[in-house]
């Protein structure tokens, strides 16, 4: 995988967006191929994944949509809906949510009776025309190891083209499920790479329609 796609900073990622305040648009359309351009002006999702660093997956994807940055800020901020998008996703606890950090419990279902824990710090920070939701891994003490996801941090990256009227949207992660049971691992593979594309799925498909809160 080509280390450089998509960098807008993976900073944002330890929460110091707010320090891109001053900065320009990151450009976030270097390392693509001509046929990944072609196929992302064409409304399609351009994605791919790949293992490691480790033993955890780097997913990486592009898709437009018909709606304004903030409108997808709003869908990225609004935890208690993850579910609506984030596969395998089965309950969310908001701990903390202040101005631009918010501290959040996840609980994910795997196969054969899997279940995984994290907590995440959550940060964002809005520009004129673009935007940046990033998250990274806290400790979270009493979790025993079958239960801990080892590692994920990441960022979902808006960038509004106001003569298009459509928002670009990048999403980049790096998950690490820790301890597995023998024989899972082929299957959280195969889970890995489906699941980022029914994610940006299910998040075009929410901000190509206004968004209810009680959906």
């Amino acid at each position: 995988m080509n280390k450089t796609l998509w960098l807008p900073a993976m900073a944002l990622a330890a929460g110091i967006g707010p320090a891109l305040s001053g900065a320009q648009t990151p450009h976030t359309l270097a390392g693509l191929t001509a046929a990944q351009t072609r196929a992302l002006q064409k409304g399609r999702i351009v994605h791919r994944i790949a293992r490691g660093p480790g033993r955890g997956w780097t997913m990486e994807a592009l898709v437009y949509v018909p709606a304004p940055v903030q409108q997808c800020v709003q869908l990225l901020l609004d935890f208690q809906h993850y579910r609506r998008f984030v596969p395998n996703l089965i309950a969310v606890e908001v701990l903390a949510d202040q101005a631009d950090l918010a501290i959040v419990n996840h609980e994910m279902k795997l196969p054969l009776g899997v279940r995984k824990r994290y907590r995440s710090a959550v940060t964002h920070f809005t520009a004129a025309q673009w935007a940046v939701v990033a998250w990274r891994k806290l400790e979270w003490a009493g979790l025993i190891p079958e239960q801990r996801l080892a590692q994920t941090l990441g960022y979902w990256f808006f960038v509004y083209e106001p003569d298009a009227q459509r928002t670009l949207v990048l999403y980049r992660a790096y998950t690490d499920p820790g301890l597995l049971p023998t024989g899972l691992g082929w299957i959280i593979d195969r889970l890995a790479r489906q699941s980022v594309v029914k994610m940006i799925k299910a998040v075009r498909e929410l901000l190509s329609s206004p968004l209810s809160p009680d959906d």
